[in-house]
C-alpha cells in the first residue's frame, strides 16, 4: 500500500491493489497495537486497483501510527505519521 501525504494533516489518500475480490477492513493503529479509528470494516471491493480518500478526526492525537488493511487473505501495513 501506499499512502499520499504522509505526515497526515486532516485527510490522506491510500492506494493499494486486490488480486481477488474480498472483504477489507482498514484501520489506524497506535504503535502499542490498540485501534484508534477503523475506516472501513468488511467492506466488499473488487480485484485491482484501490484508492480511498481517509478523513481523520481532530481527536487522533499527532504521532506515528500504522494503517493496515487487512483481510481473510492476510493484512499489509504502512506507517503513518499525523501532524
Amino acid at each position: 500500500p501506499s499512502i499520499q501525504p504522509n505526515p497526515i494533516g486532516r485527510s490522506t489518500t491510500l492506494e493499494y491493489e486486490l488480486s481477488s475480490s474480498e472483504r477489507i477492513t482498514i484501520t489506524l493503529v497506535d504503535l502499542e497495537g490498540r485501534t484508534v479509528e477503523t475506516f472501513l470494516d468488511g467492506v466488499l471491493q473488487a480485484a485491482g486497483p484501490q484508492r480511498i480518500a481517509l478523513e481523520f478526526s481532530d481527536t487522533i492525537a499527532p504521532g506515528a501510527y500504522l494503517l493496515t488493511i487487512s483481510s481473510a487473505q492476510g493484512s499489509a501495513s504502512v506507517q503513518v505519521v499525523k501532524e
